[in-house]
């Protein structure tokens, strides 16, 4: 526990008192996404949990011409906490903007990508561990994913990974200070 963890805890407090997400938006997520239906009322309630403090936290940077709805930043916001249900938001605390590409295909593609000051050696980490990612300059880190040959677990063990560079701060070792041409 940090020395900062009780402020921290206290700030997601006030959020959760102050910043709630509405009943009706709430049972929208939890309608419009099967996976969450398998939840139990103990698990959706600390997803919503951990959702609103995640919206609150997040700076969500719409591209491609996006139009940002309270719909489409719970939907993102509640699939991203998904993984964290045993364990806390903290897991995320090095990304602070979450980039919203257009739905369809051909205007995006299929992959998750994130903001970081030291995007570059995080990827190279995760590749070295055997999570396959890509950089792009300046500070974007690109994850694909793929229904056809990904499986949850993947996804899980994929965010388990990125945890430990992230804590480690594996990221910052010397072998990943000059950039290659290709990732």
């Amino acid at each position: 526990m940090g020395l900062f963890s009780p402020f921290r805890e206290a700030r997601r407090r006030r959020i959760l008192e102050r910043l709630p997400i509405v009943d009706e938006l709430w049972a929208w997520a939890i309608t419009e996404h099967k996976i969450f239906r398998w939840l139990g009322q103990p698990d959706r309630s600390r997803l919503r949990e951990l959702s609103t403090v995640f919206l609150a936290e997040k700076l969500f940077d719409p591209v491609g011409g996006v139009e940002l709805s309270e719909e489409l930043k719970v939907s993102i916001a509640s699939q991203a906490c998904l993984p964290l249900l045993g364990l806390d938001l903290d897991w995320y605390s090095d990304w602070s903007t979450i980039i919203v590409t257009p739905r369809e295909y051909d205007r995006r593609g299929s992959q998750v990508s994130m903001r970081h000051d030291e995007s570059y050696g995080i990827v190279q980490a995760l590749i070295e561990r055997g999570v396959i990612g890509d950089f792009r300059a300046p500070n974007i880190a690109r994850f694909g994913f793929t229904p056809l040959y990904l499986r949850y677990v993947d996804v899980y063990d994929a965010v388990e990974i990125l945890a430990e560079v992230m804590t480690s701060e594996a990221y910052r070792d010397q072998k990943f200070a000059t950039r290659n041409a290709v990732t």
